[in-house]
């Protein structure tokens, strides 16, 4: 099973911020309700520019036991850098 979370907007800075979301908001609201599957995360990437602001990039966090699809839809034109 897996955690997906998604965000949009050019690199790194898009990453850095769903890496955020994922560690310090959802895992300490959430994660830890779950039982982690090796701390085992994909990143998957698109083959298009990644500097462009609707870049969109997917991480996903394994999880055991639970079926459970997340989506974290960080758009860069809304957030105050």
């Amino acid at each position: 099973m897996w955690a997906i979370f998604t965000t949009y907007g050019p690199l790194p800075d898009s990453l850095q911020k769903l890496n955020t979301e994922i560690w310090q908001d959802w895992y300490p609201r959430e994660g830890q309700k779950r039982q982690l599957d090796s701390s085992l995360m994909l990143e998957v990437y698109q083959a298009d520019d990644m500097q462009d602001a609707q870049y969109e990039l997917c991480n996903l966090v394994a999880i055991k036991g639970m079926l459970m699809h997340l989506f974290f839809c960080i758009c860069m034109k809304t957030i105050d850098t």
